[in-house]
């Protein structure tokens, strides 16, 4: 039986904590993800849902979910304000159909407030639900808050 030392154990444990170091540091800094010609920067906790498309089928953004995560629910204004002040916006209901296929994980409320207002009633507004249902409602309801990130595609 081979013996153990003091020193081998303080040896390991500077291996270990320079591991774990070299974690966080990965874990702190942007990847990126390429699909085709461009490259697409997410943050940390960041999720790429997809990407969005012009009526003639041109690519018009990526769709990335923020990292930001509400607990609970808000009023519609109250998810706009909120979406906004942690650096994206409130997801479009096109946006939610890919939130829905490509990252149904982070759909924890039963349903969600878009950033779209109803076209015949400024008081109510779209909302859809984690299963991918969409309905309108008025605006001081409790929906969940959910935030993105637009990418735009630039023409060269």
């Amino acid at each position: 039986m081979t013996t153990i030392t003091l020193n081998d154990v303080k040896a390991k444990q500077a291996e270990l904590n320079n591991m774990i170091s070299q974690l966080v540091e990965q874990a702190s800094k942007p990847r990126q993800i390429t699909i085709g010609t461009r490259t697409i920067e997410l943050h940390p906790g960041e999720r790429y849902a997809g990407a969005m498309l012009e009526e003639d089928g041109t690519l018009s953004h990526d769709v990335i979910v923020l990292a930001a995560r509400f607990e609970g629910r808000k009023d519609w204004q109250g998810v706009q304000d909120w979406a906004k002040a942690v650096g994206g916006a409130a997801p479009s209901p096109e946006e939610f159909a890919l939130i829905k296929a490509n990252c149904a994980d982070v759909l924890t409320e039963s349903w969600y407030w878009t950033d779209r207002t109803h076209a015949d009633e400024a008081s109510c507004a779209w909302h859809v639900t984690s299963n991918g249902g969409t309905n309108n409602g008025h605006k001081s309801y409790q929906g969940g808050a959910l935030a993105v990130r637009r990418s735009y595609f630039s023409v060269l």
